[in-house]
């Protein structure tokens, strides 16, 4: 591959992470309603239906993108949430599945800290991280 080829596929890359990260920032929104409704409705199954389909969505794109760790974190969610709605072994408790959401909630705010912070370095005419 030449290295204008390269570094059209590098920018093309590029595009396509800060679009992924645009949609963590606003699936970001949407999980943090979800959480409080399960809080407010007592194991109420829509918002872990709900959760769990976001996190397959972000586990087979972040993995992909290089985003591996929100990747890992979105597909423990995925199965923590698949283990407690069917009841399959091991099952995790009610508190086990809402720690490990938590978790995936944490590590999305923290992307989302990271690449707003990157985005405004950009914006600056500093150089990106």
């Amino acid at each position: 591959m030449t290295q204008d080829a390269e570094d059209k596929l590098q920018d093309s890359l590029k595009l396509i992470r800060k679009s992924f990260t645009n949609l963590l920032d606003k699936r970001l929104g949407d999980l943090v309603i979800l959480r409080k409704q399960i809080d407010l409705e007592n194991e109420c199954t829509k918002p872990f239906k709900q959760i769990q389909f976001i996190a397959h969505q972000i586990a087979g794109t972040a993995s992909t993108l290089g985003f591996i760790d929100i990747g890992l974190v979105a597909s423990h969610a995925e199965n923590a949430i698949t283990q407690h709605l069917t009841n399959s072994e091991p099952q995790p408790n009610y508190a086990e599945t809402i720690q490990t959401i938590d978790m995936f909630l944490e590590k999305m705010v923290e992307i989302n800290l990271h690449f707003s912070h990157e985005t405004t370095i950009s914006n600056s005419g500093s150089p990106n991280l």
